[in-house]
């Protein structure tokens, strides 16, 4: 059975590995695995060192084709991409995977690249994103 409390997952690259891990390994007392949540709300994290925007796209379609998606996703993802594409590329595979989680009923997008739009120059990366969402704008947080 479905647990009731809305459902959060962080996805992304290395970045989301070592939070959930250092989470795990309580670095701070302060921090904790659910972020004081319990019980509103459940935590689970898919984070990949290397991983890149049209894998994580490939595995969220995959793993919503089996399981119902999360209410909220809250992706950082989008740095390993700049080693080989352009950012102009980047940004296409980000708007499509916006785009494609925009699409799934029941999730409330939070997109949380501030690294990656850093590098793009936040303004700039911002309003691209914002101008190509034809269902809803994503919430942006920490930019």
């Amino acid at each position: 059975m479905a647990s009731p409390f809305p459902s959060v997952l962080f996805a992304g690259h290395s970045f989301v590995k070592r939070l959930h891990s250092d989470l795990q390994w309580k670095f701070y007392f302060r921090a904790a695995l659910d972020f004081n949540l319990t019980p509103t709300a459940t935590v689970s994290f898919h984070g990949v060192g290397g991983l890149t925007v049209p894998r994580l796209a490939r595995e969220l379609r995959l793993l919503f084709s089996h399981q119902p998606p999360p209410r909220v996703i809250i992706l950082e993802i989008g740095t390993n991409d700049l080693t080989s594409h352009s950012p102009e590329a980047v940004i296409g595979d980000l708007l499509d995977l916006v785009k494609f989680l925009q699409s799934v009923d029941s999730c409330q997008l939070s997109v949380y690249a501030k690294s990656f739009l850093s590098f793009l120059g936040d303004t700039a990366a911002r309003v691209c994103l914002m101008k190509s969402s034809t269902l809803r704008p994503p919430r942006f947080i920490g930019c």
